[in-house]
């Protein structure tokens, strides 16, 4: 977790920098006139999927990576690339001419460009990964299609974040009257260029993590550069961290005291799927403050699964803690530390601290566990920003902080005492050797999980030498390698030869590994423990999910009688989150709610009803969001998942694990068709070769509790000789259990004489008591919408009654007489009481009229499907017969019958004939 307590860095990728010409307008520049050239070094990196089909461009020194982290581009051609000056308003003002003499590919898979001038930000690379160049004009925007980034550093990466992070700035400066915050930073001869250098690294950092969840999240759908630019949840992300990091510029030094004893409040969050495919959020806040040499802090914990509100009333946890009584009792080891204490050189540490002093320029703070080396403590000084008035959600766009976001109102904005704190840390000591700790697991090694894993060893090493090689492993498989495991795809063979060779094993496939990274491995002993030190270089760290930023510098150590891993830690860090006061806080707390959650529902954006494409349904999936349909097909299986169209029409989905499904249409059971994944979608088409239609599914969102899932659709229906329709559409769906028979809604029922034929007296009922029964009973069958009647549902088809499964409904399309009413017929197939009544049908206002004549008397029924499971509908009915008010003098001539039933659909030529 990253809390105050914890150093907490920005981990800033390098966004690197020159370029002809200046296109600067009417600004005065006073920095050194660069009048020669500049050589900058470029590494493009992207995911396979922006790849072309077949595509050897992309670096085979990972293997395969993981689609959420981007492959080194090593195999472009100069005409991959452009150059470009921009104006005030964001279009082309200039292109740089690229040659042989001034463009080149190094061995190391990077480019060199040489531009005139320096760095600077009006400047952009821009890099095609399809055949071409890209499509940069004169007095046009930059293409959308395309990575880019700017020339603000000689050694820089474009690649997506690079992309979000300078299109936002771009869009920033189009919106205002000039270049105002960046102009010191354009033009051939820039005044400041370190400034904004600085702040398109942080905002490529603090993107970096949303635009890899989106990549993860696509998955290998076939999504481009433009889907990804054009996300709104990222565009806006993008415009909030550049106005954060704006802000927190202005931040001044504050008394470090005072502050201190009033409190600083921290805040962090996290979102994962559990195993059932439920996302779980948990929500943190914590209160440390210092007075009288007393070191409080109180943490309040909450999580998805709560049914309490969110607040800050009563702390899961505090602590109090002075350096002369420092208590450790119940408190969980996080880490071991290297120390030069004489009787045990490895101490834990709490993750816990407490503060030595605080005056007005700086505060002291060490981990409990290691206060009594002041060489381990820390120093921070505190810089204060005025909130009031301004956007919560900007504050919080951290990656630590963002999983808030939804439970706050979008608009939220900061109290006016409301102020914001960034710190800035000075360890004591230059590095730091840090040992994990962990004790969730079974069996403990001297109680703790940290152990070293020799590759095809199941015991844990006690000897440093255990874990190196004599000599070097050929590969590729895994078997073939004696190495010691950094994570689930990356060995590290550690050679014991003259050079003490290291060799850096990237899993490509199964237990196919390829060499990603030969270099050195160092010996030291350090406090009189012996530590072998490596470096994984930040392209491989990467590539793996399992490597934070700050543990590439990896050690072995022998500690408590077992081999562990450990990591070095620098001394200088940045803490990136912002810290926050009481009034701050509780503007956080006092909105925050499950109430300000999106509900759950159809998300039409990117929804398309001509000419649609399956980038189009991309691009949708990049707006709503996007879920492996193979994480969920076992909750399908066996269950109807129904959806309910515009017009109230039900159409039910029954999907089997032998690639076909059940479809029914309006009740009715249709033609089975064909269904398989396709890289998380669902692919279905039709048993027909001569039919080349099919449909995409998209899941976008769930509800697995409730049984809910939304979908996005992709429609290609060309069946020969009918109009051909693309289309990208979206609904909900609702999973039902086909074995559980739907039941009458019998609320507010008459009373009936059979006898009589009539309702009891006491039981008749108006029409005003008849639409109070149907809003009593009507439930949504998917998502917000009804199931309702149609006349093309009905027409055609036959209704048996679930109950008394002799009596049909049959519902023909024919109009006898020729007045607008359907043609039907009631049967009744038992021998005991067989007998078959004709009736007249329509619909008006999604309602179900009746009328017949029986023996003299005028009969009419009012129906309304008041719920539906795909198979069966439910429906309440108002009946009234002629001979009613005549016959029983307790009836009146607005007065009638309640009743409800169940039907399920079927075909007309599977209705029995009546018995002879």
């Amino acid at each position: 977790m990253d809390k105050i307590r914890i150093a907490c860095f920005v981990s800033t990728l390098t966004l690197l920098p020159a370029c002809g010409g200046d296109s600067s307008s009417n600004q005065s520049q006073t920095g050194t006139e660069n009048t020669g050239t500049t050589n900058f070094k470029v590494s493009v990196d992207a995911p396979a999927q922006l790849l072309p089909s077949g595509s050897e461009q992309a670096s085979t020194s990972f293997g395969l990576l993981s689609l959420a982290y981007a492959d080194t581009v090593e195999g472009l051609e100069k005409e991959n690339f452009a150059v470009a000056v921009i104006g005030p308003d964001g279009k082309v003002v200039e292109k740089v001419t690229l040659t042989d003499g001034n463009w080149e590919r190094e061995n190391d898979g990077t480019y060199t460009i040489t531009l005139p001038g320096g760095e600077r930000l009006d400047c952009v690379v821009l890099v095609s990964l399809d055949d071409g160049t890209p499509a940069v004009q004169i007095g046009e925007q930059l293409p959308t299609d395309v990575l880019l980034a700017p020339t603000t550093s000689t050694r820089f990466q474009v690649d997506l974040n690079s992309s979000v992070a300078y299109q936002a700035i771009v869009d920033e400066i189009a919106a205002a009257d000039g270049w105002g915050d960046y102009a010191a930073a354009v033009g051939s001869n820039p005044a400041d260029i370190q400034t904004t250098d600085e702040l398109v690294s942080e905002l490529i950092a603090s993107v970096a993590d949303n635009v890899d969840s989106l990549v993860e999240n696509l998955g290998a759908l076939n999504f481009d550069v433009a889907t990804v630019l054009a996300t709104p949840e990222i565009k806006e992300l993008a415009t909030k961290v550049v106005e954060r990091i704006k802000t927190e510029r202005d931040a001044v030094t504050t008394n470090a005291a005072t502050v201190l004893e009033s409190g600083l409040w921290w805040l962090w969050s996290a979102q994962e799927w559990t195993e059932n495919n439920a996302r779980l959020v948990e929500l943190e806040a914590g209160k440390i403050s210092f007075n009288n040499g007393v070191t409080t802090e109180s943490i309040y914990e909450w999580d998805s699964n709560s049914e309490d509100p969110i607040t800050l009333t009563e702390a899961d946890m505090t602590s109090t803690q002075s350096l002369d009584a420092i208590d450790t009792t119940n408190m969980n080891i996080d880490s071991w530390v290297l120390t030069q204490y004489p009787d045990e050189a490895w101490q834990a540490a709490y993750d816990m601290i407490v503060f030595r002093s605080a005056d007005q320029n700086k505060a002291v703070f060490a981990d409990i566990g290691l206060h009594q080396d002041p060489n381990l403590d820390h120093q921070i000084t505190l810089k204060e920003i005025n909130l009031a008035g301004k956007k919560v959600s900007t504050f919080l766009s951290y990656p630590q902080t963002q999983a808030f976001l939804p439970y706050l109102p979008k608009d939220l904005t900061f109290g006016g005492n409301a102020k914001g704190y960034k710190i800035e840390e000075q360890a004591g000591t230059d590095i730091r050797y840090e040992l994990w700790h962990d004790n969730d697991c079974d069996p403990l090694f001297n109680g703790n999980c940290n152990r070293a894993w020799l590759n095809g060893e199941a015991n844990a090493p006690t000897e440093l030498a255990e874990i190196v090689a004599e000599t070097a492993s050929t590969g590729p498989f895994v078997g073939d390698i004696h190495g010691v495991w950094l994570s689930q795809d990356i060995l590290a063979e550690l050679i014991d030869d003259a050079g003490k060779t290291l060799v850096l094993w990237y899993r490509a496939a199964n237990d196919n590994f390829t060499k990603a990274h030969t270099d050195t491995w160092q010996e030291k002993n350090i406090y009189g423990e012996t530590l072998y030190i490596f470096t994984v270089p930040e392209e491989l760290a990467e590539a793996d999910q399992d490597f934070d930023a700050d543990e590439r510098e990896v050690f072995f150590a022998v500690q408590n009688g077992f081999v562990r891993k450990g990591a070095i830690k620098s001394s200088v860090n940045t803490d990136s989150e912002l810290l926050l006061n009481q009034a701050a806080i509780d503007t956080i707390y006092t909105n925050a709610s499950v109430d300000n959650l999106p509900q759950f529902g159809r998300c039409t954006e990117g929804d398309k009803t001509t000419s649609a494409t399956e980038s189009d349904l991309i691009q949708a999936l990049a707006n709503c969001g996007f879920l492996r349909a193979d994480n969920y097909m076992d909750t399908f299986y066996g269950h109807n998942l129904v959806r309910v169209n515009g017009n109230g029409e039900t159409r039910a989905y029954q999907f089997k694990n032998d690639g076909t499904f059940d479809y029914f249409k309006d009740g009715l059971q249709r033609t089975p068709r064909q269904w398989q994944l396709d890289d998380g979608l669902i692919r279905i088409h039709y048993d027909d070769q001569n039919d080349p239609s099919y449909e995409l599914l998209a899941l976008t969102q769930a509800d697995v509790p409730g049984g809910q899932f939304a979908f996005k659709i992709y429609t290609h229906d060309a069946y020969p000789g009918e109009p051909q329709i693309d289309e990208v559409w979206s609904y909900v769906a609702k999973r039902y259990d086909p074995q559980t028979v739907l039941t009458a809604c019998e609320a507010d029922d008459s009373g009936f004489d059979d006898q009589n034929s009539v309702p009891f007296e006491g039981q008749e009922k108006t029409m005003q008591e008849y639409e109070q029964a149907v809003t009593a009973c009507r439930v949504n069958t998917a998502g917000d919408r009804q199931a309702r009647y149609t006349a093309r549902g009905l027409q055609n088809k036959a209704w048996q009654v679930t109950d008394e499964e002799t009596e049909y409904m049959l519902y023909f399309d024919t109009d006898e007489n020729n007045d607008g009413w359907f043609d039907g017929l009631f049967r009744n197939v038992d021998p005991n009481d067989a007998e078959e009544v004709g009736f007249e049908w329509q619909i008006v206002d999604d309602q179900y009229h009746l009328k017949a004549n029986i023996d003299g008397i005028d009969l009419t029924e009012l129906g309304t499907i008041v719920a539906a499971n795909g198979t069966e509908f439910s429906v309440k009915y108002y009946s009234k017969q002629s001979n009613w008010p005549t016959d029983f003098n307790y009836m009146d001539e607005d007065e009638g019958e309640i009743w409800s039933e169940t039907y399920r659909v079927i075909e007309l030529e599977d209705v029995p004939a009546l018995p002879q």
